[in-house]
């Protein structure tokens, strides 16, 4: 009964971790501006993969992209390549945590 009780609390504490704290990377992605659909940046068909950028996501925006939000923009990190052009109108959430912010 005690080896099943301390199994039990272990598998809990790994499902915390996992879920509040390690298992934060294992979501985190490198999402790269297409505008593929038009310039807005809350619009999903303009990223690859196709899906709005989070707080865990490293944002790629490559050269001669022109982009300007209708919504809240979120991101870990921000690059924007050569001569692209991003315009912010609403609340944004960078998450600078350690290495990150954006970068021109």
């Amino acid at each position: 009964m005690k080896k099943k009780n301390r199994l039990l609390r272990i598998s809990f504490l790994i499902a915390f971790l996992a879920f509040f704290g390690l298992g934060q990377n294992a979501w985190a992605a490198t999402v790269t501006w297409t505008g593929a659909t038009d310039n807005d940046w809350n619009t999903a068909g303009n990223w690859s993969p196709a899906a709005f950028p989070t707080t865990a996501d490293d944002v790629v925006i490559p050269t001669g992209a022109t982009i300007t939000t209708s919504g809240v923009v979120n991101a870990k990190t921000i690059s924007i390549n050569g001569n692209s052009t991003l315009t912010i109108t609403q609340i944004t959430n960078i998450a600078t945590a350690g290495i990150g912010g954006i970068t021109l």
